[in-house]
């Protein structure tokens, strides 16, 4: 079998392993402390974890942190 032929296999096979394997995904919103938007983190399952990525727009340079509410409790909460 030629090289070009091993690649395309190896090729096909890779494509359908990461298409079987099925990642389990979810996206939240980002809200500041006066409720608007600023951005997105998307939560991925891992083998070794959840993985979190935010992408924030809209906010100062400088040192952030943030907490992760298992459910959306701040939608019960009255707004000041």
């Amino acid at each position: 079998m030629s090289w070009l032929k091993m690649v395309l296999v190896s090729l096909v096979i890779s494509a359908l392993a990461s298409s079987s394997a099925m990642t389990a995904q979810a996206t939240a919103e980002i809200m500041g402390a006066s409720g608007d938007m600023l951005g997105t983190m998307t939560l991925t399952e891992t083998p070794h974890g959840v993985l979190l990525f935010a992408d924030l727009v809209r906010i100062l340079p400088g040192n952030h942190s943030y907490h992760v509410h298992e459910k959306n409790l701040h939608a019960r909460l009255p707004k000041n």
